[in-house]
């Protein structure tokens, strides 16, 4: 675990390299979703750093990384502008990308903004827009996700609105531990992330025929965040895309199913 001052914060990050050091290698950064943290890919770095330099950033007032403050307004382009500045701060100057859901937005936005910082994109259960999500698996039953957050605390909104939309992994002690992972991230960070959804209408959508990266895109057979139209149209319009269908999982998988995606992420990644 590694800290980098970054756009007037502490930013907090992983950094796991087990490749060999006498041979190049190229280096992964990987963005998490909605008020997550780089904790959530930890199953994942097995199967990656062995043959390359993995770097997981805890974004702007998630995990471990500093809290901008109660009434911060999320920007789309805060979020991937404090990516490329580690990458700035690390000395990197090209990139593989991993990103899941919200993450996956994030990535996409930096490669098509960034394309000479980008090699490979990889988007897990990545939608095509952010706006019109705040359904009812998010909202656990409450009248909107952000009213859940403030009535109840970060780990049991995790385990109430995830277990709504069939996404806990039906074993207690790991979905307590991700629950708790979650709740790393203050209330006030949730509903701001909420706010940015609601508000913005993120929308990549334009931006897709600019990644010039090779693209692999996985998508799950059920989600609350994005749909086989959807998923099918990111394949479209991205030049080099490649798609990989996971019609039994839902959109957590890659937390859900480590065993079954980083495998082949990493064959992706190495196929170069």
């Amino acid at each position: 675990m590694a800290t980098a001052p970054l756009s007037g914060l502490q930013f907090h990050y992983y950094d796991d390299d087990f490749s060999d050091p006498w041979k190049p290698t190229s280096p992964i950064l990987m963005i998490h979703g909605f008020a997550r943290n780089g904790g959530f890919w930890r199953a994942w770095v097995p199967y990656l750093a062995r043959n390359h330099r993995v770097i997981r950033i805890d974004q702007r007032g998630c995990g471990r990384s500093a809290d901008p403050g109660p009434g911060y307004q999320y920007q789309i382009d805060d979020l991937a502008g404090d990516a490329v500045a580690l990458l700035d701060v690390l000395g990197i100057d090209r990139i593989s990308l991993i990103g899941e859901s919200s993450g996956g937005v994030i990535s996409a936005w930096i490669a098509a903004h960034y394309p000479h910082r980008v090699s490979t994109l990889i988007l897990v259960s990545t939608p095509l827009r952010l706006k019109g999500h705040n359904n009812e698996v998010k909202s656990a039953g409450y009248s909107g996700a952000q009213q859940a957050i403030a009535a109840l605390g970060m780990k049991e909104y995790w385990l109430q609105s995830r277990g709504r939309g069939g996404q806990l992994t039906g074993d207690r002690s790991r979905d307590e531990y991700f629950a708790s992972l979650f709740a790393m991230t203050p209330p006030h960070i949730g509903q701001a992330f909420w706010e940015l959804i609601n508000a913005s209408g993120v929308d990549i959508e334009p931006l897709l025929p600019k990644i010039a990266a090779r693209t692999l895109l996985l998508s799950p057979g059920a989600s609350f965040g994005t749909t086989e139209a959807d998923q099918q149209k990111i394949v479209d319009l991205v030049p080099n895309a490649k798609r990989i269908r996971f019609p039994d999982l839902t959109h957590e998988m890659y937390y859900v199913a480590p065993d079954r995606l980083a495998p082949e992420v990493a064959a992706f990644l190495d196929s170069e």
